[in-house]
């Protein structure tokens, strides 16, 4: 709680950091805000980012860009599916479609 004083993220600072990093990455990008869960002592915001047909480089890099704001901000779930390039067009390069989770701890002030 210390640690992050005045430094977690609130809803609003979650949507636009997230927003804000998948934008330089993939700005073809899908955003989503989701529920808050609300605990005694703090709240966890979560959002959700959705790449289609993306690159390798493009996934990696957005998880890279969350990981460095580490830990006000944290990637809490992420699927990546591959979609390979048809048989009959095999030179194609494989792309992915993924799904972040990102969330943030937002503690309650007391």
């Amino acid at each position: 709680k210390r640690a992050q004083l005045n430094k977690s993220y609130s809803k609003q600072e979650l949507s636009n950091q997230a927003s804000s990093l998948a934008d330089q990455v993939f700005p073809a990008r899908d955003y989503r805000e989701l529920d808050t869960d609300e605990e005694e002592r703090y709240s966890q915001h979560r959002v959700k980012i959705t790449f289609k047909r993306a690159t390798y480089e493009q996934v990696n890099d957005y998880a890279r860009l969350i990981r460095g704001k580490s830990p006000y901000m944290f990637l809490s779930e992420v699927k990546v599916t591959p979609k390979y390039p048809p048989k009959s067009r095999p030179y194609e390069k494989t792309t992915f479609d993924a799904t972040f989770e990102v969330s943030s701890v937002e503690f309650i002030q007391k």
